[in-house]
């Protein structure tokens, strides 16, 4: 299952940037072009899969639903399989590959326990729509028959 579309793609990298670096023939006008589209869905395919491999060890993966922040980490690192396809290049790619350094590094505290997926608590998926917070307060100090009397 990929973790990145186009869509997630397209919010890291220009569309027109996107075609460049997938338009190995040079005839292709957009990204539905069969060949693009091959090219693309590889790329997406690394980025999941490295993506599993840093999260394999606190979560079970594939992810069912990935949250927002697997799928823009796994859009940053397509990016960079992009670019890496064009190694001619040069210093064009530093600030992608700087990136795509700090979106491994952020998968890496993931892997270590030191930042949790949203979506869980201690490791465990919490109840959809549930936001994992728990609340505790003292005893009400002032029922209603306090507020009754005052009004």
């Amino acid at each position: 299952m990929a973790y990145v579309t186009l869509a997630d793609l397209r919010a890291v990298i220009q569309e027109s940037d996107i075609l460049d670096l997938v338009n190995d023939a040079g005839t292709a006008t957009d990204l539905t072009d069969p060949a693009v589209a091959l090219i693309l869905a590889e790329v997406f395919d690394q980025a999941s899969q490295e993506v599993d491999a840093h999260l394999a060890g606190v979560a079970e993966v594939p992810l069912a639903t990935p949250p927002k922040i697997v799928r823009n980490l796994a859009a940053r690192i397509a990016r960079y399989r992009l670019y890496q396809r064009r190694p001619n290049l040069g210093d064009i790619i530093k600030p992608v590959a700087a990136d795509y350094k700090g979106a491994v590094d952020l998968l890496a505290q993931f892997a270590a326990g030191t930042l949790t997926l949203p979506g869980t608590v201690n490791g465990q998926p919490i109840v959809a729509g549930d936001s994992g917070l728990s609340v505790a307060s003292a005893p009400r100090r002032f029922g209603d028959d306090f507020w009754r009397r005052m009004g």
